[in-house]
């Protein structure tokens, strides 16, 4: 119960804290196919197994779906991304972590070797950056639909608890009236084998006392 008690004001503090904000995307150059190509890094205050799900279904509510993988990321390639460019795009997508802590790693190709940057496209480069900063709710309501999860588990697990200790505690009532018949029982029997024990033994006595 105590630890009901406990998750349920964490999963409340959660709800109540004050809105938390993602570093500003940075610029960075990043290795892929073992060169080094510009992309973007975008850091949370959340684990990988919160970010990765919340990045994932904005990425399908936007039409990229299905990604391959490419030399460890997530490729979504020859894709309409209507929010970031009125072209086709390939796009290559990572979530590394460690703890609490979440970076997204993200390259945007217009085609072979063009990848995006704010010098070769300024205005892709600022789209793709306010994505990032927009993902920041989705990744809090998806932290918070993973407490409820937790929470829900949790409660689950008591509920079997308490279960089990109310089977017992069934089983040890039957057990007890089982026991308390038998205890009556036996007491019966041994006041009858008592008088019967008594009348042989006055039948005794008066066979004794014929031969005085």
């Amino acid at each position: 119960m105590k630890a009901i008690i406990t998750a349920g004001c964490l999963l409340l503090a959660s709800l109540a804290a004050p809105a938390l904000h993602a570093q500003t995307a940075q610029e960075a150059n990043i290795r892929f196919a073992k060169i080094e190509r510009p992309g973007l890094l975008a850091e949370y205050p959340f684990s990988k197994e919160v970010v990765e799900p919340a990045l994932r279904g904005r990425l399908e509510r936007a039409g990229l779906t299905k990604p391959k993988s490419v030399k460890g990321f997530n490729a979504y390639q020859g894709v309409n991304w209507a929010e970031i460019s009125p072209g086709l795009v390939d796009v290559y997508m990572k979530v590394e972590g460690k703890g609490d802590q979440s970076t997204i790693v993200l390259l945007v190709s217009k085609g072979y070797d063009n990848y995006v940057s704010a010098v070769s496209d300024a205005g892709m480069s600022a789209n793709l950056k306010a994505f990032l900063q927009a993902l920041l709710p989705e990744i809090q309501a998806e932290k918070v639909r993973s407490d409820i999860g937790w929470q829900e588990g949790i409660i689950r697990e008591a509920e079997k608890a308490y279960k089990n200790a109310d089977e017992e505690g069934n089983r040890l009532n039957r057990e007890k009236e089982r026991l308390e018949k038998q205890i009556a029982e036996s007491g019966a029997e041994k006041s009858r084998r008592g008088d019967q024990l008594n009348a042989e033994k006055a039948k005794l006595d008066a066979l004794k006392a014929q031969i005085k």
